[in-house]
């Protein structure tokens, strides 16, 4: 009769167990995709304020005489920078999003920021950009050089001078420390 017992706690105890074990993973399950979504979202945010942040340098600055410099950094856990001097304009882009941060293919303002959501087949991705087209003639080491800055553990510095003015705009000056 005694084995009997001990058998049968047995047999509770790794069935309550395994009970246990699968209703952790499905909470799990449902949980996990809305915390992939929350830290797209945070990333994206943070992405906007840093850019917002990067754009009211610039803008002091234009507004200094030529000669003065700042240096500006910049954190990228996810994403790309983009500067293109051609067009006058900064752009950050984050791919592998949950979700689309807002409506799909729609352009989206931010202050002097461009928002727009692109919806790929598994996943989402968001363009932020800061456009100076006819403000500032925005440069790269002080020429038309495209450059582009991946995600990395450490910030990124950089130096942002004030040039003289060519063609009736103020040129702006993007340096790279490392």
């Amino acid at each position: 009769m005694l084995t009997k017992k001990r058998g049968q706690i047995w047999i509770e105890t790794v069935l309550y167990t395994l009970i246990g074990i699968s209703l952790i993973a499905l909470v799990l399950a449902f949980v996990s995709p809305r915390i992939s979504e929350a830290k797209d979202r945070a990333v994206v945010e943070q992405t906007l304020s840093s850019l917002n942040d990067l754009d009211s340098e610039i803008n002091s600055l234009a507004s200094l005489p030529s000669g003065n410099r700042r240096v500006f950094e910049i954190l990228m856990k996810r994403g790309e920078l983009y500067i293109l001097p051609a067009q006058d304009v900064i752009q950050f882009k984050i791919s592998d999003l949950s979700k689309p941060y807002s409506q799909a293919n729609a352009t989206i303002k931010f202050g002097k920021i461009e928002l727009i959501s692109l919806l790929g087949k598994k996943t989402s991705s968001a363009t932020m950009t800061l456009n100076y087209t006819g403000l500032v003639d925005i440069k790269y080491a002080g020429a038309e050089t495209e450059k582009k800055f991946t995600q990395g553990a450490t910030p990124y510095r950089f130096f942002l001078e004030n040039r003289d003015i060519a063609n009736g705009m103020r040129v702006i000056s993007i340096e790279s420390a490392s």
